[in-house]
Formats: C-alpha cells, sequence, structure tokens
C-alpha cells in the first residue's frame, strides 16, 4: 500500500471549498481532466458517481463513493482505476482562524504489479506514479485556489 499527501492553503471559504469538491459538475469546471460526471445518488451526506478522467492521453471511466465526515470528504472507488488494485481516499478542508483554510488530497492504493518486473522495476514504477499522482494533485489544488480566490471570509 502507498499512502500520499498533497496539502495547500486556500485563500476562500472552508464551506465554498467543501462545495466544490462535493458537487461534481463545480469539480469539472475548475479540473479540466474530468471530462464528464455523472451523480446516481447524492444525500448531502453520501454520494455516487462516475467520472471520465484524462490521464496520461487516456479517458478512465470511474466509479466513486462518497461520505462526508465532518468538513471533510472521504472516498472508495469500488472498481479502481485500471492500473490498480486498490484506491480510497480523502479531501480534508482544515480552516484557518483568520480565515481560508489548508485543504488536504491524501490517497491510499495500490499499484498492480506487473509479473515480468523485479522488486526493483516494481518499486520504481510505484515511485515514479506516486510522483505523477502526487503533481496532479497539487495541480488540482491550485486550479481550485485560482478558481475561488477572493472568496475569503473571516
Amino acid at each position: 500500500m502507498t499512502f500520499l499527501r498533497v496539502t495547500s492553503d486556500v485563500e476562500s471559504d472552508p464551506q465554498k471549498i467543501f462545495a466544490s469538491f462535493w458537487d461534481m459538475a463545480r469539480l469539472q469546471a475548475f479540473w479540466n481532466p474530468v471530462s464528464h460526471v455523472e451523480v446516481f445518488y447524492d444525500d448531502g451526506d453520501h454520494q455516487e458517481a462516475s467520472m471520465s478522467v484524462q490521464r496520461n492521453g487516456q479517458e478512465e471511466n470511474i466509479r466513486i463513493i462518497r461520505f462526508r465526515v465532518g468538513s471533510d470528504i472521504v472516498f472508495f472507488n469500488p472498481v479502481p482505476p485500471p492500473m490498480m488494485r486498490y484506491h480510497r481516499g480523502a479531501w480534508r478542508i482544515a480552516p484557518h482562524p483568520q480565515g481560508g483554510c489548508t485543504v488536504s488530497a491524501e490517497r491510499e492504493y495500490e499499484l498492480i504489479r506487473d509479473m515480468t518486473d523485479s522488486d526493483e522495476e516494481h518499486a520504481a514504477r510505484v515511485e515514479a506514479f506516486d510522483l505523477g499522482l502526487a503533481s496532479r494533485l497539487q495541480s488540482l489544488l491550485e486550479s481550485l485556489a485560482r478558481a475561488t480566490a477572493g472568496e475569503r471570509t473571516a
């Protein structure tokens, strides 16, 4: 299992940030690798959806189950992305006393091992994937910060 956390300070109201992540259409609006979303169920605390994501020039269709836990969104993929055996994560939103918030993207996953890989080759593939995922998550958080700039409340 690999665990990854990427964190960014955002100059916006934590409730608006939560709404930007919970509302799949808003997420799609500020993160262009998401090309399509369809929400099947949403009662405000539980959500089931599918989304199409562009990754490395290919489209992945992903089913996602999400839960509101306080000010956080936790999720898992019942059928993980094609290169993974397992995938779950969270969006953690912590308000700053002076306004704005810190957003953390957490991911826990296991890559499917190519049976022809040596231990070293597999470790290198995991490391490269981890760096790419961290970069994509950082880019997403930067897009969120730009999209919500000026929405800070004290």
